[in-house]
């Protein structure tokens, strides 16, 4: 599959006014954080076009009705953490600094919670995170705590990732 670099800088420019990239929690599985990239627009030919230009990933729902809004709202998502990673890959070199940190704060975060065994323990550490993201307030004890704890698992995963590689 052969990418038109032209489409993809549009696309870039379009994800840098109008998209989103975010954490989710799992409906039944509330311990598994994932990744979502999304864009609303009320006008579906921008979003086909974007997808386009990714070469076809991602999923366009709607019309949604939203009870105070003036027109229906569609929705390009991308819900896998593969198509998320894919998407914010091909649009990297023309995205905006503030996306970049936004999509590298989302990543990050998905995958720190993905190695923890404790329910109690992710949720602290995604309030942490948070917390420090938004700058609003310093991380609680527990919190530190908790990344802390991830930040050995972490550890103990490379050190064991290099001594068997």
């Amino acid at each position: 599959m052969v990418l038109d670099t032209h489409e993809l800088a549009w696309a870039a420019g379009f994800f840098d006014g109008e998209g989103c990239s975010s954490n989710r929690r799992h409906k039944e599985h509330p311990s598994y954080v994932g990744v979502t990239v999304c864009i609303g627009q009320s006008n579906r030919k921008p979003l086909e076009r974007f997808q386009k230009a990714v070469g076809g990933l991602g999923r366009i729902g709607g019309p949604y009705f939203k009870k105070h809004a003036r027109k229906p709202v569609f929705r390009l998502s991308f819900s896998s953490f593969h198509e998320s990673q894919a998407v914010i890959a091909m649009l990297w070199r023309w995205l905006c600094e503030e996306k970049r940190n936004q999509a590298i704060a989302v990543f990050k975060a998905a995958r720190l919670t993905a190695g923890m065994k404790n329910d109690v323990a992710r949720r602290n550490l995604m309030a942490y995170n948070a917390s420090i993201a938004n700058g609003k307030r310093k991380p609680t004890e527990k919190q530190l705590l908790a990344r802390s704890r991830m930040m050995t698992i972490l550890n103990q995963r490379r050190w064991h990732a290099r001594a068997t590689a």
